[in-house]
């Protein structure tokens, strides 16, 4: 519970601008239901090319620890990109995919639902360690401001390009 709280703040604040055709709610249930999946999808894919390129970060906070930026720079391509493909696989047969603002709001509601993942597992991560809760509010507030909103951010601007090439198609 305490790990969708914060996302879910930034799912109501994205969906409350988009005020001209509103997402139907399912479709916006199923995006965040896909970004989850892809938050699992993506730690199966990081852990074969992280064995496979002997690079060792399965977080990428312990990326920026070892300062290992060829690490980080894939772990990076293989979150968005798997947040990418199975939106871009979900509106292959969405009909309510109308507008250009359409493929923000979906990309940012499935780094909401990777990064509800994320902050699941950082915080159960700390459970084991502690059981004390003051440690859990603490990674969820730090992850609100920090991993969350950067995941909103890149998939705003993946959405953002995708929807510009839409509209180029289109003219």
């Amino acid at each position: 519970m305490i790990a969708t709280v914060p996302v879910l703040l930034w799912l109501f604040f994205f969906l409350s601008r988009d005020k001209a055709k509103p997402e139907p709610i399912s479709w916006i249930a199923a995006t965040l239901f896909l970004g989850a999946f892809a938050a699992f999808l993506t730690i199966s894919v990081e852990f074969i090319f992280t064995n496979k390129l002997n690079i060792s970060l399965p977080i990428i906070a312990e990326a920026l620890n070892h300062r290992d930026l060829t690490g980080f720079i894939i772990v990076s391509i293989i979150e968005e990109l798997m947040k990418f493909l199975v939106i871009y696989f979900l509106f292959n047969i969405n009909k309510c995919f109308d507008e250009a603002i359409d493929a923000m709001i979906y990309m940012i509601t499935a780094a909401i639902g990777f990064s509800m993942v994320e902050n699941a597992l950082a915080v159960f991560g700390q459970l084991k360690v502690s059981l004390s809760l003051a440690m859990p509010f603490q990674i969820i507030i730090a992850r609100f401001l920090g991993a969350n909103l950067l995941h909103i951010i890149c998939c705003g601007l993946v959405g953002f390009f995708w929807a510009k090439a839409l509209v180029s198609k289109k003219h």
